[in-house]
């Protein structure tokens, strides 16, 4: 069936980005420290924009030729059917998936950042967050995905943005409510993290320990003119050579010290 999610071989991203101010993100890095928030939390404002989501974590989708049976009308017929609409939206929401935490990063596939810097999608984050000042980078998700499972039991898996959900009888996992957003969110390209065992009211802080050896921070200017990231210099003076013979330019070299 179209858009159910897949629980198995999940493709992951080459980079998880986050977003946001120097204070957070520096905790974030330093000590491992992320923000987790619920379902119910992005959707209490009542609002959409590009943090809240009043459809947040529910399943909705289109039902046809809505039918009703009067049994009690002056004006209509007793057990008579009558069409209401011929087309209407449902939304289906899990008072337990409401209050499950999760964190999201944006994921991006490119090698060179400049994709991102020179995209209307990161002039839209920019214009739509002016006071965010600084991005952790995890450029080893695999590894840094491991560090998190091995303290806490995680589920991960990209966003689908679609027109609308599976039903409630068509889904593979309940989990999945919180891995689907309408399409007018899918320039922010989430890739979400999630504790399903645990039940939250507010957002939490979870301290999981440093993570230099998984992530780079910098102030969002760095991302201005584009950056490479590698761990090994052998492979990024050859890649580098590669993406110069393609019209790019690289700088300055830095080393991040732990």
């Amino acid at each position: 069936m179209k858009d159910i999610i897949n629980d198995l071989n999940i493709p992951l991203p080459k980079y998880l980005i986050k977003f946001g101010k120097r204070e957070h993100l520096n905790s974030m890095y330093q000590y491992g420290q992320i923000h987790f928030s619920s379902a119910s939390e992005f959707k209490k404002s009542g609002i959409d924009d590009e943090i809240n989501d009043r459809y947040e974590g529910e399943l909705f989708h289109n039902i046809y030729e809505l039918i009703a049976y009067a049994n009690n009308s002056e004006n209509v017929e007793v057990n008579k059917s009558f069409k209401i609409a011929d087309i209407a939206e449902m939304r289906v929401r899990f008072e337990k998936i409401d209050k499950i935490p999760f964190v999201c990063f944006y994921s991006y596939n490119g090698e060179v950042f400049n994709e991102i810097l020179n995209s209307e999608v990161f002039k839209e984050i920019i214009n739509s967050f002016k006071d965010y000042d600084t991005v952790v980078i995890i450029y080893k998700v695999k590894e840094f995905l491991e560090f998190l499972a091995s303290q806490k039991l995680i589920y991960v898996n990209n966003v689908e943005y679609v027109d609308e959900t599976p039903n409630e009888f068509n889904i593979n996992n309940l989990i999945h409510c919180l891995f689907y957003k309408r399409k007018k969110y899918q320039h922010q390209k989430e890739f979400r993290i999630v504790l399903p065992q645990e039940q939250i009211g507010n957002p939490i802080n979870i301290n999981f320990g440093k993570l230099s050896e998984y992530a780079l921070v910098l102030p969002i200017n760095e991302l201005k003119k584009g950056i490479f990231i590698s761990d090994d210099i052998d492979t990024a003076l050859k890649v580098m050579k590669e993406y110069e013979k393609l019209g790019y330019h690289f700088g300055e070299m830095k080393h991040f010290e732990e």
